[in-house]
């Protein structure tokens, strides 16, 4: 058989199964071999499953896109405006070294957001609550509510890091879910399929008539 995305299969196994279920001479000659009305609902309620998992893995993927969109414009915007800061405060302490390593100023900036959020906290931190830092900052027309305002920017940025995370996480969660529920439905159709071959020996070419899925007719 030919692969099939999951979504196709999950339409394909339910169209399987629904033409068997419809079908009383089907039902009857299936229940010779174990596979009763309440099994054939048991298969269906694994397509069921199956269908609702590939719905929220894909709700949750749209979902991460967006956070993670947010997340892009957020940390540019709060990258923007702390580099900006960032070089004024590399010119106003050119000549101290104890603030310039209180505020983290030496060096490239981190790659990573990680990185690169805890030199900015360090640096916006320090610039409010050292003494001396705003009064010559000042000079280049920055002030304790400027700074404070920047540092609400790049907290955001954390923020929708954050959350970009736990959608990620989510996601992860999501899809383990949906390859398990899959599998069990992928199993049941696949052992359903044989024993209708089966049960169809003695007239092969009804089985066409059970849709893209059908099985193929066993060989004498």
């Amino acid at each position: 058989m030919t692969k099939l995305s999951q979504a196709t299969f999950v339409l394909y196994a339910r169209t399987l199964i629904e033409i068997a279920y419809g079908d009383e001479a089907t039902r009857r000659l299936l229940a010779n071999y174990g596979y009763t009305d309440e099994r054939l609902r048991e298969g269906a309620a694994l397509i069921d499953d199956a269908e609702s998992a590939l719905k929220d893995l894909n709700a949750q993927r749209g979902d991460k896109i967006g956070t993670r969109k947010e997340f892009i414009a957020a940390w540019d915007k709060a990258r923007r405006t702390y580099m900006a800061t960032l070089a004024i405060a590399r010119l106003a302490f050119a000549d101290d070294p104890l603030c310039r390593k209180a505020l983290a100023l030496p060096g490239p900036r981190g790659r990573t957001f990680s990185a690169w959020y805890d030199q900015a906290r360090t640096f916006y931190g320090n610039a409010v609550e050292l003494d001396g830092v705003i009064e010559r900052l000042g000079r280049y027309g920055y002030s304790a509510e400027s700074l404070k305002a920047e540092r609400a920017v790049v907290q955001k940025a954390l923020e929708v890091n954050q959350a970009y995370a736990m959608e990620k996480g989510e996601s992860i969660e999501s899809t383990a879910d949906k390859n398990r529920t899959l599998a069990k439905a992928r199993a049941w159709v696949s052992m359903f399929r044989t024993v209708l071959a089966i049960a169809y020996a003695e007239s092969p070419e009804q089985l066409k008539r059970f849709g893209p899925l059908a099985p193929v007719a066993r060989s004498r």
